[in-house]
């Protein structure tokens, strides 16, 4: 890291040092110091190693070797957020004026075989000599995904800089490599989505991803789950489960935007005839699940945010693309109707789907004739719900709504107080801003009291 040559080449300031002469800057100080220092951090312990490095030209990624069963990539694997610092001083007095000092920080990952080549080729031209070990069985490529440079001279100027995104936007046109994902014919009215880059290798490392988040390693997740969208923008699940990860640490717009784009990025693949409703991607397929996910997951963003009626026009476009609806969208259609005024179309869509599991179902039928002023009718199909459903009934019909002790909402019974619950939770408000249907439902129950009973 020390040289004994002048650093006269160095000397900036703030002021007059833009964008362009900010990478300038930064490829002229990696190509000439040839080592730095990672700092890493452990159950809030930080540690830091003396490290080979090499830069990717666009400055977007820094790379090194290590042994895999060392100390140091046990804790990337733990905790990938690093710092790499990179300076010029010579341990003159003259380095308080001229040396310059760079942090980057970042993403640490183990690369995987599609980009190990390319990687190694740009960390052996800067070190000739350490090519034996980079070729050792043990060995492992490193390398940081850039996020922020800070660079200070004279120890005191700082300036901040970004390098660009790696990868364009997902869904432009240059985001895939061409035949990554397509969609193709297999039935008379059925299509299918193709990855045939996605391999068991891919489907480990999001395996892996899924883990961590599972065992409350959020920043190994997320570490993890961005590897895999920038060595394969294609992936969709990567991009679901990185949505749910942002979603749950309180990132919602991040989420959000995720969920959009990754959902743009199936819809442009559709052919005409499944936009149009004529055929389908079914659930059977399991390579057609990310993107029926995806869509879901954003249809429930859009509900959530109160942005009803995109949020319906996506569960009729879910219905249409796979009619088993293996996802219960028709639940949260039933539900979206009745929000819209649209009960003709609740009743007709409960009718085409005649459930006895689900309360939006049942329920939304009788909700649905009540407000047609169907009134006998919807009797009968308060009967039919009460039959199969009566935990429901009794929920509906209280004046106070307790949280159950035990609710677990992704493990819920059907016909348990828990299923009860969470239906007045997501529809109570519809049968609340019905007049007189809450009153419908106990007028029913006082006159059949066996429904009353445990």
């Amino acid at each position: 890291m020390a040289s004994s040559e002048p650093n006269t080449e160095y000397r900036h300031t703030e002021s007059n040092l833009g964008r362009a002469s900010s990478a300038a800057l930064l490829r002229r100080i990696f190509a000439r110091e040839r080592f730095a220092v990672l700092a890493t951090a452990t159950n809030d312990q930080p540690e830091t190693f003396l490290m080979a490095f090499a830069a990717t030209d666009d400055l977007q990624q820094l790379v090194m070797v290590s042994r895999r069963n060392t100390h140091k990539v046990d804790q990337l694997i733990a905790n990938p957020r690093v710092a790499l610092m990179v300076n010029t001083c010579t341990n003159e007095p003259s380095d308080t004026e001229e040396a310059v000092a760079v942090t980057a920080t970042g993403y640490a990952f183990e690369v995987q075989a599609a980009q190990r080549e390319d990687l190694v080729e740009i960390y052996v031209a800067k070190h000739p000599y350490l090519a034996d070990f980079v070729s050792a069985a043990d060995a492992t490529i490193l390398c940081i995904d850039v996020a922020h440079y800070r660079i200070v001279m004279q120890f005191q100027n700082v300036l901040d800089w970004q390098p660009k995104a790696p990868l364009p936007p997902i869904g432009s046109e240059e985001a895939l490599p061409e035949g990554a994902l397509s969609v193709v014919k297999v039935g008379e009215f059925e299509w299918e989505f193709q990855t045939p880059r996605l391999q068991a290798d891919a489907y480990s490392r999001l395996d892996s991803a899924i883990e961590h988040y599972w065992a409350g390693e959020d920043v190994a997740a997320e570490a993890g789950y961005r590897a895999l969208i920038r060595d394969y923008p294609e992936f969709i699940d990567a991009h679901h489960h990185l949505a749910l990860l942002l979603s749950y640490t309180g990132r919602a717009d991040e989420a959000f935007e995720i969920w959009d784009t990754a959902s743009q990025l199936g819809l442009q693949h559709l052919p005409q005839s499944v936009l149009k409703g004529d055929d389908q991607i079914p659930w059977v397929f399991i390579d057609n699940r990310p993107f029926l996910r995806v869509y879901h997951a954003l249809g429930l963003e859009h509900r959530m945010r109160g942005a009803d009626t995109a949020a319906l026009e996506m569960w009729e476009t879910l219905l249409s693309m796979n009619s088993d609806d293996n996802q219960g969208i028709r639940a949260l259609a039933i539900d979206s109707y009745l929000n819209v005024g649209r009960d003709e179309d609740a009743l007709s869509l409960a009718t085409r789907y005649p459930d006895v599991t689900l309360p939006q179902t049942l329920y939304g039928r009788v909700l649905a004739l009540y407000r047609l002023d169907r009134q006998p009718e919807a009797e009968e199909a308060l009967a039919f719900a009460a039959k199969h459903l009566p935990r429901v009934a009794q929920e509906l019909a209280k004046k106070r709504h307790r949280k159950p002790r035990d609710l677990r909402e992704d493990s819920v019974i059907i016909g348990s107080p828990e299923q009860a619950y969470l239906y007045w939770q997501d529809s109570g408000a519809l049968w609340k801003e019905s007049p007189g249907a809450l009153d419908f439902i106990r007028s029913y129950l006082e006159g059949h009291p066996e429904v009353l009973k445990p």
